[in-house]
């Protein structure tokens, strides 16, 4: 729950970033933005961390493959279609 509410922290600020005109308040909400940043980067790093970890890297590359391998067939159909004309 402490993570949904950082992200949307987080993403409140940089709509405020976005959203406001002047640049004081741009350059300021960057600076808080990198403020927090700062403050929460080992809760940050350990988080990456977990993520990393718990992905399965397997299916990535199978699903990587058969992407792979369907756009060499559609390249190959492509190749066909204009050899029959």
């Amino acid at each position: 729950m402490s993570q949904l509410i950082a992200w949307i922290v987080v993403l409140l600020i940089l709509v405020f970033i976005y959203k406001i005109g002047s640049f004081f308040w741009r350059t300021l909400g960057i600076l808080l933005l990198l403020f927090l940043i700062w403050v929460y980067r080992e809760e940050i790093m350990t988080q990456l961390n977990q993520w990393t970890q718990n992905f399965r890297w397997g299916d990535l590359s199978t699903i990587a493959n058969q992407v792979w391998q369907w756009i060499k067939d559609g390249f190959q159909s492509l190749q066909n279609w204009v050899t029959n004309l």
